[in-house]
């Protein structure tokens, strides 16, 4: 987008000449982003409907570790030592 700006305002300010290659080269430049935004969007839509993209909940396994854990731990819940 940057160099369709410059090439723009080349034209404007300094009355440079607008060829028509310069023309190809920005339509060239905007239909990439188009299709890159387009691709990136896409992306996103397929990574939010996998249902293993985040993980929200504990596995069976998991939570009989922590049980385990807890069971084996020598600490006095609700009260201090002082």
């Amino acid at each position: 987008m940057k160099t369709v700006c410059v090439l723009t305002l080349g034209w404007l300010l300094f009355e440079s000449a607008l060829t028509f290659k310069n023309i190809m080269g920005m339509l060239v430049a905007i239909a990439g982003m188009v299709i890159y935004s387009w691709a990136v969007e896409i992306e996103k839509q397929s990574n939010t409907k996998s249902p293993h993209a985040s993980k929200n909940s504990l596995t069976e396994e998991e939570l009989r570790l922590l049980k385990e854990g807890m069971e084996k731990a020598d600490v006095e819940v609700g009260q201090s030592k002082a």
